[in-house]
Formats: C-alpha cells, sequence, structure tokens
C-alpha cells in the first residue's frame, strides 16, 4: 500500500478522477496539528506505476520519506584494526 498526501481535497479529488481503480482517501493530521483545516488529504493505492506518482507529483501530491522505497545502501568501508595515533 502507498500514500500519497495531498493539501488540498480538490487535488486529491482531481487525482482521483483520473484513476481507473478503486481507492481509500481519508484525513490525517499531522504530529502537534491541532487545526483540523490543517489535516492533510491521503490517498491509498495498491501498487501505483510511475505515470501515476508523476501525475500525482503534478497536482501537488508527496509521498512520506520513510514510504519510498529506495536501494539499499552501499556498506561502508571500515578499517580492520583500530588506528595508531602516536609512533611506536
Amino acid at each position: 500500500m502507498t500514500e500519497i498526501w495531498f493539501d488540498e481535497r480538490d487535488d486529491a479529488d482531481v487525482f482521483i478522477a483520473g484513476l481507473d481503480r478503486d481507492v481509500e482517501l481519508r484525513r490525517v493530521g499531522f504530529a502537534g496539528e491541532e487545526d483540523d483545516e490543517d489535516h492533510a488529504w491521503v490517498v491509498v493505492l495498491d501498487d501505483p506505476d510511475a505515470d501515476t506518482m508523476g501525475r500525482a507529483d503534478e497536482l501537488g501530491g508527496w509521498v512520506p520519506q520513510g514510504e519510498s522505497p529506495s536501494a539499499p545502501a552501499a556498506p561502508l568501508d571500515l578499517p580492520a584494526a583500530p588506528r595508531r595515533l602516536k609512533n611506536p
């Protein structure tokens, strides 16, 4: 499941109207937000393709940083032994 967040309901509605599948739309508040008007609109999709994600980006949608799949980081090249700061 991928969550695409929108600031405005109108943008989320336009995005949903262009899809040919069922989606879930819900309202989610940010941490510390007390004002209901500042809550984001979240569209939940199963496995969106690159075109769908590009369209979401054009309409101001975003995927929270922790949601997007990323390539695994390359392992660090660590030394095998501790460094000696003084000459023996």
